[in-house]
């Protein structure tokens, strides 16, 4: 069988029972029953799984199920049973996320934060202020202390690894290919409040970018996780930082927007995926998530755009007339600029070695570098 890897793209669930749950839950369970659907008829199981952002609802009140940290631990609860829908269930370690505007606790944004955020500053002002991570950076971070929180008490240590600006560089290795993983943070300036922010977001996106690239582990590629995609930044950072994206990831997955779509850059094989949401009412057309596959051997990849559809209550491809075929598989044909060579050169590792030359134990396998996932689709007994 052709080598692959395997990724379950995943965005804003907006937790929240007492807001959402009568009508959030059929739609949740039978994306459940989706995920198994398409790993008995299509063999996709993932390696990785991407979550980015909005796991919560917000800050509504102090009841039950109102206050941020019980919708963290419902979106926990979610996401332990996407993992558990394969058997053997996908590792929480092999599982990524980000903070969304709506993981933001809107009890702890003051006037005056908001104030200083309208301020005319430029962009070297905000750089510091984040790099530097003094008293303003504090209180501005503090409005995610909750998502911290929710981080550190169910055991996401892995997203933890740049505690004081909440982003993280990480890899790991699936089928001998080292895939790098940055997690950003889009929504450290955000108030919560929707489409009112577009083009009003600051991020130190360039400052986030080079620390990431400085402390991520060695990787054959990477891949950039954040929830606003780059147009809801200030005008001081859009397009430039989108444009820096680009040019170090050959893979950008976002949410926020709710709109399932790949675009594509022949150049430079890049390609942006948006996610829609796993909620955002039963009756909306923006439900929607996505699997990506990639042939390593090939060199060709495939995106599985999935929607909720209301009438039957259930799952089906979301089908773009001239970009996916009736499966919902958008296929990735322009990735040759970067995902052919390292094809090339993994197929060049694997040569047969001349008999002349004799094995040394640095030719035996070494276990630290097996898949992340041993087992494969054959391998699923339905729950």
């Amino acid at each position: 069988m052709p080598e692959t890897l395997t990724w379950l793209h995943l965005s804003d669930l907006h937790a929240c029972k007492p807001r959402t749950g009568w009508d959030a839950r059929r739609v949740t369970n039978t994306l459940r029953t989706d995920l198994k659907h398409m790993l008995n008829q299509h063999g996709l199981r993932p390696d990785l799984i991407f979550f980015t952002g909005d796991a919560a609802f917000g800050q509504i009140g102090k009841a039950r199920g109102e206050a941020i940290v019980d919708q963290f631990r419902e979106a926990h609860d979610f996401l332990t049973a996407v993992r558990e829908v394969f058997t053997p269930a996908i590792e929480q370690r092999n599982l990524f996320i980000v903070p969304g505007n709506h993981d933001v606790n809107r009890d702890r944004i003051t006037d005056f934060e908001t104030l200083w955020l309208e301020q005319q500053h430029t962009l070297d002002d905000i750089t510091r202020m984040v790099q530097q991570a003094g008293n303003n950076w504090q209180r501005l971070l503090s409005r995610l202390d909750d998502y911290a929180h929710f981080l550190t008490s169910y055991g996401y240590d892995h997203l933890l690894t740049s505690r004081e600006h909440l982003i993280y560089a990480d890899a790991r290795e699936v089928a001998g290919l080292r895939v790098g993983i940055a997690g950003f943070n889009s929504a450290w300036s955000s108030r919560g409040v929707g489409r009112a922010e577009i083009g009003r977001l600051w991020m130190a996106g360039r400052f986030q970018l080079e620390t990431l690239r400085q402390t991520m582990p060695p990787h054959d590629f990477a891949i950039a996780l954040l929830h606003h995609p780059s147009n809801w930044l200030v005008p001081e950072e859009n397009p430039g930082f989108g444009r820096q994206l680009a040019r170090d990831f050959p893979f950008v997955l976002h949410g926020h927007e709710h709109q399932d779509f790949v675009q594509l850059d022949a150049t430079t094989g890049h390609t942006m995926i948006s996610a829609g949401a796993c909620h955002e009412w039963s009756e909306s057309k923006n439900n929607g998530y996505n699997f990506v596959r990639l042939d390593l051997e090939s060199g060709i990849g495939e995106v599985w755009l999935r929607e909720y559809e209301s009438t039957g209550g259930g799952w089906r491809p979301r089908v773009i007339t001239g970009r996916t075929d009736d499966h919902g598989r958008w296929e990735l044909r322009h990735l040759s600029p970067w995902l052919e060579p390292l094809s090339r050169s993994r197929l060049e590792k694997r040569a047969p070695r001349s008999s002349a030359i004799t094995a040394t134990a640095d030719d035996e396998p070494d276990p630290a570098t097996d898949n992340v996932h041993a087992d494969s689709a054959l391998d699923y007994e339905t729950r």
